[in-house]
């Protein structure tokens, strides 16, 4: 247990933040921009245009989850600001765009290091509180991705006596039962 927690800790630690990018800003292609629109209601009621949704798409990341050679497109949420952003897996078919079963609203997400059935798994953090996240690690089940193991990330803690709230110097993270 205690190292399965050190290595999310580890691993948590290169999260890129969702809209903060290191190098040249990656865009998701108009076509799969397209399929977005037709796949998903809440990106279809903001009445955008393919090129406006390409545009706002945070921590766009092409990555071959699969190992087939074939990079698939990881990207999270249109203008969210500090809230946790829906994030959404797409992978390239030809000329078309399929997605990939994943229901995860996120501030970061890590390409984990292990795969199951065939593909990386994916931990992705997302603010509980002023003071807390929550990793949820996900794992391939032959058709999309579920939640298989949770965690808390406490960045402060409160003094239950007089309220006060001490920032500490390094998170502590502790699994924690998936829907809690």
């Amino acid at each position: 247990m205690k190292k399965i927690i050190f290595l999310l800790m580890m691993t948590m630690s290169f999260l890129i933040t969702v809209g903060v990018q290191s190098g040249i800003a990656q865009k998701i292609p108009l076509a799969l921009a397209g399929q977005l629109i037709k796949d998903d209601e809440g990106v279809r009621e903001k009445k955008m245009p393919a090129k406006d949704v390409a545009d706002q798409m945070n921590d766009v990341r092409k990555v071959d989850l699969n190992g087939d050679g074939v990079p698939e497109y990881i990207f999270s949420g249109i203008v969210c600001g500090n809230a946790n952003c829906q994030t959404w897996i797409y992978r390239q078919n030809g000329n078309k765009y399929v997605r990939i079963p994943f229901e995860a609203y996120a501030v970061g997400i890590e390409i984990g290091k292990t795969s199951t059935k065939g593909y990386l798994d994916i931990i992705v953090e997302g603010h509980s509180s002023a003071a807390e996240t929550e990793l949820h690690v996900y794992k391939f089940d032959g058709r999309g991705y579920d939640i298989k193991e949770c965690f808390s990330k406490k960045f402060a803690k409160v003094n239950s006596k007089t309220g006060r709230v001490t920032k500490l110097k390094t998170p502590i993270t502790t699994k924690i039962k998936c829907g809690s």
